[in-house]
């Protein structure tokens, strides 16, 4: 039996502004545990029929993520589906009276079709352990999604083969499933193709792949015959253009100095396109393509004050929209609004039990690097701990390692500010989304400049008064493991470190990792100046090459299916520890304990133990 969610629905006359708890003017509230924040919403991706008599929506039920409707005309909620001991994913709506199930068991992704009548439901076999993403809804034709080079009858579960796209290109496809323009690298080039429709030939221009492709094709303009390009060829700066595949022309939509194109906003299973995402920290700046939604979105500004906001799904006749809407750092909450009555519902909140009051405040501050380059970044400022807090960096993946969008919420960094940390993710030179001479600026510099950019932060952040200097941690995973470990032994700002599942598998392809660039790994070896130069950049960080000069404690955290002791990169890590530094904890999870559960279990574990693991290091 289905465990029904109960839904707010809160129903207005007009759209005024909705009555919402301000997240900061709440009183603090006492620390939670980990699994709170680490655990699956309650309540999310909820999607609008194509007739807006249904909104269908993913929510717990029984610790399962399960497939749910809500009626409009009478209120009433039922279950569609049931994935048994799996969760529910994604779905899509596939004509009035069905849905598209991407359902995840213990091990594979299974599609099924389910119609709202609830009879038994049926497995596409074609469609087994595709990625989500790869899914083309087409609004015209639900009878039928396509996805690569694959066309497949929903009613049949049988398939026929479109123009040819392999997992590696970047395809767009019109509203009737035809690729329309294609992306991909070969032999040293980009390739760029693109065409008006299926009956004409294709138009292909190559250039280097030593800089990035002179345009990237996003989507099928609203017309069905424009293609959207982020272009990389007007300046220091990416720009929006409209490339007319007949002719081959491109024309300017919109640009912006100093933010790259950060992506298009879409709305509906088609993934429409209605306006271009600038990049940016302390600003969100959309432009939309046209007035009437731009109109709409600064109605919702009134309506949802303080909230960042994007409609999600729509109904055929756009009478109908669904809102998901957010203040920085928390979780999402979902309304409906209906364009005949002037009415604006909250249909529910992704995490109902993290209330306003609960979560660290999100803080943006901009500073000079020592040798004078303009830098950003934001901290997670806890509430309940007092000034000045400790505060935990977060190391460097690799050059071009683009910044969370501080907008979310992110669980991990708000269960570290639950403890009374303060948590900074740093824009430091290499970091994409601010023009190409800021991205270049990082090449090469992982093991140099970048680190004097994120002392620079934290020396500002420590002149704030916002954190104690006296206590600063570095954590990184992965190859950020290795960087936050490289970071410290280096600097003398930082008092403990955590390597979450380190990594050090430096082969020669590792040069990649320190550059920005798209180009392959020949060219990135030039760029840095030959081989021997690029080996010299690769070698700073074999564990060996440093450690000796590291002095801060360290916790090294592992999760594997076979144990720290088996895993190459951890493995070569712990033993320069051995040799160089013995002040180290480490924390194994074997995950064979962990086969049938959720991550957040998991994850819940890991990141108390670093928490505590901090507590008693940096005391």
């Amino acid at each position: 039996m289905l465990r029904i969610p109960r839904l707010a629905l809160l129903v207005l006359s007009a759209l005024p502004a909705i009555t919402l708890p301000a997240a900061p003017a709440e009183a603090p509230k006492p620390a939670l545990g980990a699994d709170l924040f680490f655990k699956s919403p309650e309540f999310t991706a909820p999607a609008i029929s194509p007739d807006g008599r249904n909104v269908g929506f993913i929510a717990q039920s029984n610790g399962h993520a399960c497939l749910f409707r809500l009626d409009l005309q009478t209120g009433q909620m039922a279950g569609i589906f049931s994935a048994g001991e799996g969760d529910v994913e994604a779905f899509w709506w596939t004509g009035n009276d069905r849905v598209l199930i991407a359902a995840r068991g213990r091990d594979n992704l299974t599609y099924l079709v389910q119609d709202l009548a609830n009879s038994k439901p049926r497995t596409v076999d074609n469609l087994h352990n595709w990625s989500s993403d790869w899914i083309k809804i087409l609004p015209h034709d639900p009878n039928h999604i396509v996805g690569f080079n694959k066309r497949i009858d929903l009613t049949t579960g049988k398939y026929s083969l479109i123009e040819y796209a392999s997992a590696d290109d970047v395809p767009v496809f019109s509203a009737d499933g035809e690729i329309r323009a294609k992306l991909w690298a070969e032999m040293g080039k980009w390739h760029i193709t693109w065409r008006a429709n299926q009956k004409d030939p294709w138009h292909t221009i190559t250039c280097s792949s030593e800089e990035q492709p002179t345009f990237v094709p996003l989507a099928v303009d609203v017309d069905d015959h424009g293609i959207l390009v982020v272009a990389n060829d007007q300046g220091n700066t990416q720009a929006l253009m409209r490339l007319d595949p007949l002719t081959g022309q491109r024309t300017l939509i919109e640009q912006r100095p100093n933010r790259d194109v950060w992506g298009l906003l879409t709305t509906g299973p088609e993934r429409r396109p209605i306006g271009v995402l600038f990049c940016g920290l302390d600003t969100r700046e959309v432009v939309h393509f046209d007035e009437a939604d731009r109109q709409f979105s600064t109605a919702l500004d009134r309506s949802l004050p303080g909230m960042i906001h994007r409609v999600t799904s729509t109904s055929a006749d756009g009478t109908k929209r669904i809102i998901e809407a957010w203040f920085p750092g928390y979780p999402p909450r979902h309304f409906l609004f209906d364009a005949v009555a002037r009415r604006l519902s909250q249909l529910g909140d992704e995490r109902p039990d993290i209330t306003a009051g609960v979560l660290g405040d999100v803080e943006f501050f901009k500073f000079k690097s020592r040798d004078g380059l303009d830098e950003f970044g934001y901290v997670v400022v806890p509430k309940a701990a007092p000034k000045p807090a400790p505060i935990i960096v977060r190391a460097i993946n690799g050059a071009g390692d683009a910044l969370p969008d501080p907008g979310w919420f992110n669980a991990q960094d708000q269960y570290f500010a639950s403890r009374g940390y303060a948590v900074a993710h740093i824009g430091v030179r290499g970091t994409p989304g601010f023009g190409r001479e800021f991205q270049n600026a990082g090449d090469f510099q992982l093991a140099g400049k970048v680190v004097c950019d994120l002392e620079d932060a934290v020396d500002y952040l420590g002149r704030t008064g916002q954190i104690d200097l006296r206590r600063v941690a570095i954590l990184g995973d992965g190859l950020g493991g290795l960087s936050a470990l490289h970071t410290a032994a280096v600097s003398n700002r930082f008092h403990a470190v955590v390597a979450y599942d380190p990594t050090c598998d430096l082969t020669a392809t590792s040069i990649g990792w320190l550059s920005s660039s798209r180009a392959d790994t020949p060219t990135i070896v030039k760029l840095a100046g030959g081989t021997k130069a690029a080996y010299d950049l690769v070698h700073q960080f074999e564990p060996d090459s440093f450690m000796a000069k590291l002095t801060a404690p360290v916790l090294l955290v592992n999760t594997s299916w076979y144990g720290f002791s088996s895993d190459t990169g951890g493995k070569r890590i712990r033993g320069s520890m051995d040799r160089h530094h013995k002040v180290y904890e480490w924390y194994e999870l074997d995950l064979r304990d962990y086969e049938h559960v959720k991550n957040e279990t998991y994850l819940a574990k890991i990141n108390t133990q670093i928490a505590d693991y901090l507590d008693h290091t940096l005391k």
